[in-house]
């Protein structure tokens, strides 16, 4: 239900002036050439941006991972931009957002990371739904095209050597805040060295 309610259709009008077609590609996020994870936004001031301070989860779960940046004509409502939406897939394809496991791993949450708190609820809850399996949840982690690496990061987590977690713990990102490996992980992991993201603060 939560798949379909991500889906914009002619029952479901949109006005012209009030919503458009944002992504993560618009704001700082990783590997911005390669992953393009949208929504249909409401204008601020006439304004339209990509979220990237946190989400509630009836609009997380509405996020989908579109093949490329869609262009002007396929972010305002129309023709053009209902042929985009239909191109994407949902990140968190849910069927209940309310099943016992999944609410607990949509609720994943990071104190520390304002300024990317979105990034931090998207990778957070993929990778909980995909290792705890969730009833009626259908998360394969690596999305596809995209360079950000969701497998190593959880690998990198299991050894976590951030003060986040006792030295030896395994780190889980949806009950821990492991901001100092998981989220540099995660930040990085479209760049070679892997150095300090510039985003966490």
């Amino acid at each position: 239900e939560a798949v379909e309610d991500a889906v914009r259709t002619v029952e479901d009008p949109v006005n012209v002036d009030s919503q458009q077609i944002v992504c993560s590609s618009d704001d700082v996020w990783p590997d911005p050439k390669g992953t393009f994870i949208c929504y249909w936004a409401k204008g601020e001031d006439d304004e339209f941006h990509f979220n990237i301070n946190g989400l509630p989860v009836p609009e997380l779960v509405k996020l989908r991972s579109c093949p490329h940046a869609p262009t002007k004509a396929e972010r305002s409502p129309g023709a053009e931009a209902d042929k985009y939406w239909v191109s994407c897939k949902a990140i968190l394809p849910v069927d209940d957002p309310t099943e016992s496991c999944t609410k607990e791993c949509l609720a994943t949450y990071c104190a520390d990371c304002d300024d990317g708190q979105t990034l931090y609820q998207v990778y957070g809850a993929r990778l909980c739904l995909a290792a705890r399996r969730c009833k009626n949840t259908h998360v394969t982690l690596n999305i596809p095209y995209s360079r950000v690496n969701e497998e190593q990061c959880a690998v990198r987590v299991l050894n976590d050597v951030s003060d986040a977690v006792d030295p030896g713990k395994v780190c889980l990102p949806w009950k821990d805040e492991c901001a100092g490996d998981w989220y540099d992980c995660i930040a990085n992991s479209d760049t070679v060295s892997g150095t300090q993201s510039g985003i966490l603060v």
